[in-house]
C-alpha cells in the first residue's frame, strides 16, 4: 500500500515527479528529446499527448517546437505500435487524460 511513498521503489511517484521536473527545468532545449526518451523508456505508457502537455509547461517551447522535439523521439512510433497491437502498459500516464485544445493557449 505504501510502496508509492518509497523513493527507492520502481513504482515510486517521487521518481516520476523528479523526471517531470527535469524536463521542465532543463535549460538546454536540445536535450529535451533525450529527456523525453528517458521518460518514455521508464514509463512505456507515456503518449505523445503527455509529452506535448509537459512541453507546454515550459515558457521557451512553442507549439511548433514541441512537435519538432517530440518528432525527434520514438514516441510517435510507440503510440502507433501500441494502438495497432492493443498493448498499452498500465502505469501513471495511462491514468492521465490530456484535454484537447487546451495547450499552448
Amino acid at each position: 500500500m505504501f510502496h508509492n511513498l518509497d523513493p527507492s521503489s520502481p513504482l515510486s511517484a517521487c521518481g516520476v515527479l523528479e523526471i517531470l521536473a527535469d524536463v521542465i527545468e532543463i535549460k538546454d532545449t536540445s536535450l529535451l528529446p533525450l529527456e523525453l526518451e528517458g521518460l518514455a523508456n521508464k514509463h512505456p505508457d507515456l503518449r505523445q499527448e503527455h509529452a506535448f502537455a509537459l512541453l507546454s509547461l515550459r515558457g521557451d517551447v512553442n507549439k511548433s517546437s514541441a512537435k519538432d522535439i517530440i518528432g525527434q523521439t520514438k514516441l510517435a512510433s510507440i503510440d502507433d505500435d501500441q494502438e495497432s497491437s492493443g498493448s498499452l502498459h498500465l502505469g501513471y500516464f495511462s491514468q492521465v487524460t490530456v484535454p484537447s485544445g487546451s495547450l499552448f493557449g
